[in-house]
């Protein structure tokens, strides 16, 4: 059993903020934030069809296996005991490849907590053997686009006649990027 604590940080507002992985105990939590802050969300379309328009017990269900058959990783980022942000990799049958995203709420953007999900979730996807994490961002989206690209994702070309499901999926004001771990 992967240890559920990660880390604890102040971000550039001087909270204290806490990363681990989602457990049994907060999965009903994280199911909640799903339901609130996600699926108001055009993006996130692997979360969306992994758990969204389910029931609640189906969710934590759908949730717990995905974990425990190591076919998705999941951090959650936490101010004072509530879930305030989370990243995720769904992760591929052939366990090489990762599709990745994030979300924090807005009023915790642009303090560090993106920058910290992203390497948890690089580091722990590296630990358990995926080779590549592919991730789409809305163009528009510039300081998601700088701390992808600071954390050594490159922009995928998709001019390639054998895209992927993943890669035909993304609509065109969307950028691929991908990072070989």
């Amino acid at each position: 059993m992967k240890d559920h604590f990660i880390k604890n940080f102040q971000n550039k507002k001087g909270q204290e903020i806490v990363i681990k992985h989602i457990d049994y105990f907060s999965l009903f939590e994280f199911n909640e934030f799903l339901k609130k802050s996600v699926s108001k969300s055009k993006d996130f379309y692997q979360i969306k069809k992994m758990v969204i328009n389910r029931t609640e017990n189906d969710n934590i269900i759908n949730i717990m296996k995905l974990i425990q058959d190591n076919q998705c990783i999941l951090i959650c980022s936490f101010h004072q005991n509530k879930i305030i942000g989370f990243s995720g990799v769904i992760i591929d049958n052939m366990k090489n490849n990762a599709t990745f995203e994030i979300f924090i709420n807005k009023q915790y953007r642009n303090t560090g907590i993106g920058k910290e999900l992203t390497l948890s979730i690089i580091k722990y996807s590296s630990l358990i053997g995926i080779k590549k994490i592919n991730l789409s961002v809305r163009k528009n989206n510039i300081n998601a686009i700088k701390l992808y690209r600071k954390n050594g994702f490159k922009e995928e070309t998709t001019s390639n006649k054998n895209n992927t499901k993943y890669q035909k999926s993304i609509v065109s004001s969307e950028i691929l990027m991908y990072k070989r771990i």
